[in-house]
């Protein structure tokens, strides 16, 4: 790009050929690039990369993305969160729990957790994680269980199972 074009690779060049990399499984190469940039990498070219190992399930690099982010952004949950996704999925407990400690330690938390909101009616009833408030909640609850135990029988649960690690 530079002899051809004279043009001098900027983040954003680098940022393309990373998240390219990192997409296409070669995670060794995206992170010897980002090792050898000519700029600084930021925390977009470090959360490609992640994005990658999460793709590709390579803890190992996940780890060394994740501490550069720490480092570029430690307030931001995201890359938590998706680590903490990734070594549930492996059933690596205590690496989570150091996660989670470290995140409470740093006090980074979800902004928002869990809710959603639904029209019935006319009436719009919100939801927020582990809500006991609502006058139906004990009904509402009552109906999860069952449809919880429904997914076990089928054996969908397992498939769904990811959506529920955080």
């Amino acid at each position: 790009m530079t002899d051809d074009y004279t043009i001098t690779p900027g983040v954003e060049h680098y940022g393309c050929m990373v998240h390219l990399l990192s997409k296409a499984g070669l995670l060794e190469d995206a992170l010897e690039l980002i090792q050898n940039m000519k700029v600084e990498p930021n925390s977009v070219i470090w959360g490609a990369l992640l994005g990658g190992c999460e793709l590709h399930q390579n803890l190992e690099i996940a780890q060394v993305a994740a501490n550069a982010l720490n480092v570029l952004e430690p307030e931001n949950n995201g890359y938590h969160a998706l680590l903490v996704n990734m070594y549930t999925e492996v059933s690596r407990w205590g690496e989570v729990a150091k996660i989670r400690a470290s995140m409470k330690e740093q006090r980074v938390e979800k902004e928002c957790p869990g809710a959603s909101s639904i029209e019935m009616e006319g009436e719009i009833h919100q939801f927020a994680l582990s809500d006991k408030n609502h006058p139906d909640a004990s009904e509402i609850y009552l109906l999860l269980d069952e449809l919880d135990g429904q997914l076990k029988l089928s054996g969908s649960r397992e498939e769904i199972r990811h959506l529920f690690l955080v």
